[in-house]
């Protein structure tokens, strides 16, 4: 407003002109975050249909876009676990191949992998991060760890069907800060609780996916990770 006052302006003239202008940037703004959004589910689109028609050069050249043009905290959480989510839906109601969920999910597997290299480097709190026994499905807490680290956090990743022994184990070894296990059914937690409890005892210990509950939790001394995996990485991070 000072500026069209200089040019001689009225009060009111500049005033209004002023006006006009804050409503331009408003519109833009509201243009710039629109096409952000169409953008990543433009991407987002893609994506899937590569997937589905296991076109890899394809499905590869969606996540460059996705993740040249946005956080990884958007790509995981707004693209990757819908879509994961999606994709197991189908998979129950056998809409979709063997096939096509094992090319999916290889392939998005082995992006994350390349996303989480070099976790283990740095000087903060260390996080051993593992499926339970018989668990395979392990993309969720590749998330995780990816996350945690971007927030200055250590990884170490023993993975799929992991012995609650073995986590201990290494917890203890490694003088760990926190440990995370993760089933997508309860029934991989079945005979566990007194393993787990003393594991948390070792050290502070983190239930995620699926198949964790609050009892178990409650029984064991651990902490429910209820939320999307994204989001308990952070929370723990800013705690």
């Amino acid at each position: 407003m000072q500026a069209h006052l200089a040019a001689g302006l009225s009060a009111a003239e500049a005033a209004q002109a002023a006006l006009n202008e804050a409503k331009m940037v408003t519109a833009a703004t509201d243009t710039t975050a629109a096409g952000h959004r169409d953008g990543l589910a433009g991407y987002a689109q893609a994506m899937a249909q590569s997937l589905d028609q296991l076109d890899e050069p394809g499905a590869q050249a969606a996540l460059d876009l996705l993740l040249a043009g946005f956080t990884i905290e958007t790509v995981l959480r707004d693209v990757l676990l819908p879509y994961l989510h999606d994709l197991g839906d189908r998979w129950e109601q056998g809409t979709v191949s063997i096939a096509g969920e094992h090319f999916a999910s290889n392939l998005l597997r082995s992006r994350l992998a390349s996303i989480a290299r070099g976790w283990g480097y740095g000087r903060g709190p260390r996080a051993l991060l593992a499926c339970a026994p018989g668990e395979e499905h392990d993309l969720a807490l590749l998330m995780f760890g990816i996350v945690l680290h971007r927030y200055g956090w250590r990884v170490q990743y023993l993975g799929a069907s992991t012995p609650v022994a073995e986590l201990a184990r290494t917890a203890a070894e490694f003088r760990a800060d926190l440990a995370v296990l993760t089933a997508v059914t309860p029934d991989r937690f079945d005979g566990l609780t007194a393993d787990l409890a003393r594991l948390a005892r070792v050290v502070p210990l983190g239930l995620a996916g699926a198949g964790a509950t609050q009892a178990l939790a409650a029984a064991t001394g651990a902490r429910l990770l209820a939320a999307d995996p994204v989001t308990e990485a952070q929370r723990i991070a800013m705690a």
